[in-house]
């Protein structure tokens, strides 16, 4: 496996979310229409991003640090398959259902 390229990724997605957040802030600075007290909801927030809202560029720079594990462990779990490496792929495929679950019982019970 080449984890290199997962090393690659990494530093690049978090370079991203903090380029995001950064001209989020600097938006916002600029614009003193828009505050940090203002929320945006989860059907309006494409809309708000393509108007160029602040808030919700910063919103995109925190969703991209969250989803950076999530894909990082999907990869990392294609990789262990191509290498027939049963016991870690097992490790990886039970860490990924983990979160699934917790995922699941967050978006059921609230």
């Amino acid at each position: 496996m080449n984890e290199y390229n997962l090393h690659k990724y990494i530093k690049t997605a978090v370079f991203l979310s903090i380029s995001l957040f950064l001209i989020g802030i600097a938006l916002m600075i600029f614009n003193q229409s828009y505050t940090l007290n203002q929320s945006i909801q989860l059907s309006d927030f494409m809309n708000q991003l393509l108007l160029g809202n602040p808030l919700a560029i910063i919103y995109l720079g925190i969703l991209n640090l969250i989803l950076i594990p999530i894909v990082s462990l999907f990869y990392l779990e294609i990789a262990y398959i191509a290498e027939k490496d049963k016991n870690i792929s097992l490790l990886t495929i039970i860490t990924i259902s983990m979160l699934i679950i917790v995922i699941m019982i967050r978006l059921i019970l609230f």
